[in-house]
């Protein structure tokens, strides 16, 4: 997610792989199904879902639950408080409506074309890419820290090779040397299942550097891809403009990323559409009835006051 939400900011086209399935995993349909039973506020339901999760952790529950369902579970978790801070009245059968059309936003914002995939090492499997980045590949993560019988950690090298097996030309591989967990810096290391490989820096500092090629030979490639990034940076008109100074305004009100509120390309869709009701409004993919139900009057207001001659009448 913090890897996704640094592409958002950059203006980098971007797909979350696996994003619509996230609620199709049955450990994550589970916990919706444990959040609407719960007579007690959608709050308190949430922690007692994330304590369920350390308990899990803490018994090393790996076989009933895979890793990877964990970390969807902890997602839900986090986007309810996300829910909670834009609605705190909200309920259990609205958030999970609102998350439904929330997942589906963000795997619906680059529908074709040149994009970076962002995925986990379980999502990647069976598929392969030009380029391959591995972020967080150090102790504790990989392997997994509940990873202790010579099983656990013999299937934690075998996921790891997989990945890195993703990449058909060049394979990046990437550590934290610190991480902040509660306020607290601690120092962290490269992966154990890394030794056999060399840091970039020791091959530098035993071998010469490769030549670099002509400049002629890429200055074509360049100019492509230069053009390519500029068709695809942010669109702006005055309407969409003005939608993004509203939900930037909405967002700091809750506390919360804009790309919360409503995605840039909804918003791009929903200028497109120039929606008049707010049932015209619930119909635009992204949205739905009940983020046009909490935000139509002022957005279809924000809207209206942008379009060209709006101050003329």
């Amino acid at each position: 997610e913090l890897i996704a939400e640094a592409l958002r900011e950059s203006g980098i086209p971007h797909r979350v792989r696996g994003g619509s399935g996230i609620l199709e995993r049955p450990a994550v349909r589970k916990a919706l199904r444990e959040l609407r039973a719960a007579d007690v506020p959608l709050g308190t339901a949430l922690v007692d879902l994330e304590l369920g999760l350390e308990v899990e952790l803490e018994e090393g529950a790996t076989d009933e639950r895979a890793e990877d369902d964990r970390a969807a579970v902890a997602l839900v978790v986090q986007m309810g408080r996300d829910y909670l801070r834009l609605d705190p009245l909200g309920g259990a059968a609205t958030f999970a409506a609102w998350l439904a059309a929330t997942v589906q936003s963000e795997t619906d914002s680059v529908t074709g074309g040149d994009a970076v995939d962002v995925a986990t090492f379980h999502a990647a499997k069976g598929l392969e890419w030009g380029i391959v980045h591995l972020a967080g590949v150090e102790d504790g993560y990989v392997p997994i820290a509940h990873a202790r019988t010579a099983a656990a950690k013999a299937e934690e090298a075998r996921l790891l090779y997989v990945a890195m097996t993703r990449a058909q030309r060049e394979l990046h591989i990437s550590w934290a040397e610190h991480r902040t967990f509660g306020g607290r810096v601690v120092d962290r290391r490269r992966s154990p299942l890394l030794e056999p490989v060399p840091d970039r820096r020791e091959v530098d500092a035993e071998e010469p550097a490769a030549p670099t090629p002509p400049v002629e030979d890429w200055a074509e490639e360049l100019v492509r891809q230069r053009g390519q990034l500029e068709r695809t940076r942010r669109r702006s008109s005055p309407e969409l403009d003005a939608l993004r100074r509203w939900r930037d305004g909405v967002a700091r009100a809750a506390r919360v990323a804009p790309e919360a509120v409503l995605a840039d390309h909804v918003l791009a869709r929903i200028v497109e559409a120039r929606p008049r009701h707010i049932d015209d409004l619930g119909e635009i993919r992204g949205v739905g009835t009940i983020l046009a139900g909490r935000f139509g009057p002022d957005l279809l207001a924000t809207l209206r006051a942008a379009e060209p001659g709006a101050v003329g009448r």
